[in-house]
């Protein structure tokens, strides 16, 4: 489970389906929620080996409501958090930068939760309403400011961003929205499968994959979908060793599946 820190409050959602207000708690941790026994039974192969983690980690938080969006926005990022480290290299343009810039910049995401729920999923539970790369100086600009937050929480949010690995092969990823803040970071090398990263070194490539970040990247998020950025790497690679044109989707049925088998 990512670590969060919390920042307001929240409306409870499945953890499940991520539907709002839901009727059920796990009897064991009291903190996950669920719409229905089905959902559930459903979520069961993954919060098993969970639900005691979360008890332990989350129940110094007394809200319990708090504590659910917690675990919620937590189960968000782990499904998330590859996607968001591929688009936030597509949004570097990094064949076109200097040696140092991931050093000296970070990839910034400022949620909010989505107002459409006629196709609510958990993947799908946010939108992007700012996104891109900043420079280190402006995090704590970016960040809620400590007047908002709960004691000693800004405090706590600016140590674990200066923590962060600065090396000048990893992507850092502050994720933010209204309810919980989280920051992490990821080795760029692990970020696509090795042999298709060629793109990184090619200003032309670098400056597509730039375009279609800027094109795709919300729409993409507020579907849930979150395969686009690899499938849109993969037909590159694939067209440019075999001359073969992919068609990949963004998202849908197939996605969900596969997505389901890595939680």
């Amino acid at each position: 489970m990512s670590r969060v820190t919390l920042i307001s409050r929240w409306t409870a959602r499945c953890t499940n389906c991520g539907a709002q207000n839901p009727r059920l708690k796990c009897s064991a941790c009291r903190i996950s929620r669920y719409c229905n026994n089905k959902c559930q039974r459903e979520d069961w192969q993954w919060h098993k080996d969970a639900c005691k983690e979360h008890k332990e980690s989350l129940e110094k938080i007394e809200d319990t409501n708090l504590a659910a969006c917690v675990e919620f926005f937590s189960r968000y990022t782990d499904e998330w958090q590859l996607p968001f480290a591929q688009w936030g290299l597509f949004s570097t343009n990094l064949a076109s930068r200097n040696a140092t810039f991931l050093k000296q910049n970070f990839f910034a995401l400022l949620l909010e939760e989505t107002k459409d729920l006629t196709k609510f999923t958990r993947r799908s539970a946010f939108n992007v309403a700012v996104s891109g790369m900043f420079p280190n100086a402006s995090f704590e600009e970016l960040i809620p400011a400590a007047k908002y937050s709960a004691d000693g929480v800004h405090a706590e949010f600016l140590r674990d961003f200066e923590k962060l690995d600065k090396s000048p092969q990893v992507l850092r990823i502050v994720l933010m929205s209204s309810i919980v803040c989280t920051v992490f970071s990821v080795n760029i090398k692990e970020i696509f499968p090795p042999h298709t990263m060629g793109w990184t070194r090619s200003p032309s490539a670098s400056q597509y994959f730039k375009d279609i970040y800027e094109k795709e990247f919300k729409d993409a998020v507020a579907a849930g979908h979150v395969r686009t950025a690899l499938n849109r790497v993969m037909e590159l690679f694939t067209f440019i060793t075999t001359g073969e044109v992919l068609d990949l989707p963004g998202g849908g049925e197939s996605e969900d599946a596969a997505a389901k088998e890595r939680i």
